[in-house]
């Protein structure tokens, strides 16, 4: 299938073509031969190597697919040409350029399953050298491609056919059908109704054995679960029968109720179900956030520190759990409660406990949470007002002075003057001007070591911050304070 695209090449595009001293220098590039079939499943086995072996991201998409379109380019095998195509729309699923064509290649690979284009034989003939999947798992995949993209209608249709129920009542609820969502909840729940995948496990263990019995009580319990996100009114009451009917083991129960309770307001009673959600699926970042934040908000300052600790060991990129964990070293500042360690730093960085013994330790600590999370999270405006009140407590006066800077960029279409702080200006001008005048070098070669933090070593930020954001209108009053500060 074609991508045409007016900026996206078809294939890549080699700009030369010259020959050169290795084996290989009479070939074209852009006009390679055909590989054995053998050779093709040979290099879709090293394609999905890199991918086993890299972390999932751009990179790692554009080292797989020299691979594959190798492969595509000369059609060899159906099994063989039908698994590259399949890598390929799974790689392009993710650009917004080529998730139309992933789409309706997927689509046309389930399409083509059933055809006589090939003989059976050619198609058994590599089964055992490539993982092309059956045309029920490629069914799956277009329907949640197409639920990804927002085709609910088609995706429905696909998961009722499968019999893939829980899949279908997520469509319904997309398209507020609670009513016939519920429905079918309650016939799987009373046995009028079962998911495929249920009943083919139930065929492959004895009735009376332990894993059948723990593949009902789970599913028993998910359909609680279930029940209780479509029947708002008696939520809790299914919820705790869920709970009840796993014995104590369903995750979802757990943080269905601690969820419930949160919304409410109702912490005490959330953090026990939180806990335990945490407890039986700790790799969850969402259950500790929650966690952390009923801890907040019962003040129990040392238990939200370590709780939000785990939301950033799992997510080093969840700016809003470091801004929560400043939040709650400087409330532990206002308490006297120790901070503890470092979170931004590595058990084994000298700085690591540098900060145990000093007056100021938790809010040094606030401070460098929160220059940690702004790296993941520099568009939030709040973070950035934070990390400017927290810099000036600490004199990192520089930082603030940056801080600042970032602030009025992003406030200032919305809130105007508004989004300068006045008193925070007044303190970077104070330490400019109160500094004592710089004394002359004893010689031509030697260089005054400044303090960034105060007078000349802050002039120049400063200086940047009156010219660069245009905020003349508001600093009036402190230029004469400061002669050379405007241009």
């Amino acid at each position: 299938m074609q991508l045409n695209d007016d900026t996206l090449l078809e294939q890549t595009e080699y700009t030369s073509s010259s020959a050169g001293t290795n084996t290989f220098a009479g070939i074209d590039p852009s006009n390679q031969p055909a590989l054995s079939p053998l050779d093709q499943c040979i290099f879709l086995g090293m394609c999905l190597n890199v991918r086993n072996t890299s972390p999932s991201h751009g990179l790692t998409a554009e080292q797989m697919m020299p691979y594959i379109s190798r492969v595509i380019s000369h059609p060899r095998n159906w099994s063989i040409h039908t698994m590259a195509l399949l890598l390929r729309a799974r790689l392009e699923s993710t650009r917004t350029r080529t998730v139309e064509r992933s789409t309706l290649q997927l689509q046309a690979l389930v399409d083509q399953m059933p055809t006589a284009d090939s003989t059976l034989s050619e198609r058994l003939l590599y089964v055992h050298s490539i993982p092309l999947p059956s045309k029920w798992a490629m069914e799956k995949e277009l329907a949640e491609r197409f639920l990804s993209i927002g085709v609910v209608k088609s995706a429905l249709e696909i998961f009722e056919r499968l019999e893939m129920w829980e899949e279908v009542v997520k469509c319904y609820q997309s398209i507020e059908k609670r009513e016939q969502a519920l429905e079918i909840v309650r016939d799987l729940l009373e046995g009028r109704k079962a998911e495929a995948d249920v009943i083919l496990a139930r065929g492959k263990t004895n009735e009376a054995s332990a894993g059948r019995i723990r593949i009902d009580v789970a599913r028993e319990a998910k359909l609680w679960c279930l029940l209780g996100d479509l029947d708002s009114p008696s939520s809790l009451e299914h919820y705790k029968r869920a709970w009840q009917v796993s014995n104590s083991t369903s995750a979802r129960a757990a943080r269905a109720l601690g969820g419930y309770y949160f919304a409410r307001g109702e912490y005490r009673e959330a953090i026990p179900h939180l806990k335990s959600a945490t407890a039986l699926q700790p790799l969850l970042s969402r259950p500790w956030f929650l966690l952390g934040c009923a801890y907040v908000r019962e003040e129990a300052w040392t238990e939200a520190r370590d709780t939000f600790a785990r939301c950033v060991g799992i997510d080093q990129e969840d700016g809003e759990s470091w801004n929560n964990i400043a939040s709650v070293y400087l409330r532990m500042d206002e308490k006297g409660i120790p901070g503890g360690a470092d979170l931004t730093t590595l058990e084994d960085d000298p700085l690591h406990n540098s900060t145990t013994n000093d007056k100021f330790a938790n809010k040094i600590l606030a401070f460098r949470a929160l220059k940690q999370g702004l790296r993941y999270s520099y568009e939030n405006w709040r973070m950035w007002q934070n990390y400017i009140i927290v810099s000036v407590d600490v004199g990192e006066l520089s930082e603030a002075c940056r801080a600042l800077g970032r602030l009025v960029e992003l406030r200032a279409e919305k809130d105007g003057v508004a989004s300068v702080d006045l008193e925070v200006l007044e303190r970077l001008v104070d330490a400019v001007t109160r500094a004592p005048p710089d004394e002359e070098p004893t010689d031509a070669q030697s260089e005054h070591v400044r303090n960034p933090d105060e007078g000349h070593g802050l002039f120049p930020r400063v200086h940047d911050l009156f010219t660069r954001f245009g905020v003349r209108v508001l600093v009036m009053q402190f230029t004469s304070r400061l002669p050379g500060l405007m241009p």
